[in-house]
Parts: structure tokens; sequence; C-alpha cells
């Protein structure tokens, strides 16, 4: 029982969360969720797959993943994605193909967000500035994460690769 309890102290420490560090339970399988997420957005619309610890919404006590827009592509492609409620609609859609229904408990979409594009203006060579839609998944309150942040974010010219992001 001594070699056990040595083991166990090696391996956690006194402010971990051992079901996370032993890679079991869903708060661990985050990273791939989000991978899974991007996957399976077929017409590439978003961007990143995100979830930081103190977020605006963990004020609420609340936790939410946040999804950033391929702004450019839903504005030159697929314009009816303009609409929220066909947005929202295309989240849920993902979510349930992929059983994440009891993980995620509802798709909020509120408010814009602003950023500055690559592109400058011709005039003054000042960046442009683009708005997209905050999009939020909530998580179920049964859900702790103990990591500041995870990210799952499409690169490469061609947005194929993803890559994922632990703190």
């Amino acid at each position: 029982m001594k070699l056990v309890k040595e083991i166990l102290y090696e391996k956690f420490s006194q402010d971990s969360d051992p079901v996370y560090d032993l890679g079991i339970g869903v708060a661990a399988a985050f990273p791939e969720i989000c991978k899974s997420i991007l996957e399976h957005d077929k017409h590439k619309l978003f961007f990143t797959v995100s979830y930081k610890a103190f977020g605006f919404y963990t004020k609420l006590n609340k936790y939410f993943f946040q999804i950033y827009l391929n702004v450019p592509r839903v504005s030159s492609q697929f314009k009816e994605y303009h609409n929220n409620e066909i947005l929202k609609k295309y989240v849920k859609d993902i979510i349930s193909k992929l059983g994440y229904e009891s993980i995620f408990t509802d798709v909020i979409i509120t408010g814009k967000f602003t950023y500055y594009h690559a592109d400058y203006h011709a005039e003054d060579d000042t960046p442009i500035s683009r708005e997209s839609p905050n999009i939020y998944c909530s998580l179920n309150t049964n859900i702790h994460i103990n990591k500041k942040e995870i990210k799952a974010q499409r690169v490469g010219w061609d947005l194929d690769k993803i890559n994922i992001t632990i703190e």
C-alpha cells in the first residue's frame, strides 16, 4: 500500500485534477472535442474554437467555448450565415452530429467583436477592421476544466491543418 501511495503522490500534485491528469473524463477530451468541431465544419466557417477560464461569462458563473468565424469566407461565399438563427442552427447541427449535446447545453450568439484584418485602406494606410458575431457554446455546469485556455485553430493556406494549444 505504501508503494501505491508513493506512486500516486509522484504523479499528482496537491492542486491538480487526477481525472484530468490521467487523461480520462470529458474535460481531458476537450482539445480533441475542439478539433472535431473544426473538422466537422464542412464549409470552414469557423476559424478558432477556444475556451478561456477567465472570460467575460465566467463572472456570471457560466463557462463557454467561443467560436470565431472565418469572416472573409462567410462574407464572400456563405452570405446566408450572416443571419444569426441560421448560424446558430449550423453550430447546433455540428454539436448534435458529434453527440455533444450533454456537454454543450446551448448556443448563444450575442454582440460582435471587432478585429483588424491584414488588409489596409489605400488612402491612409490604416488597417481594415471587421466585425464578427460572438458565438458561445455554454458548458454543462457539471463539467470542470482546470486549464486556463484550450484552443483549436485552423492554419495554413488552405486552412486544412488544425493546431491545438493548451495552457
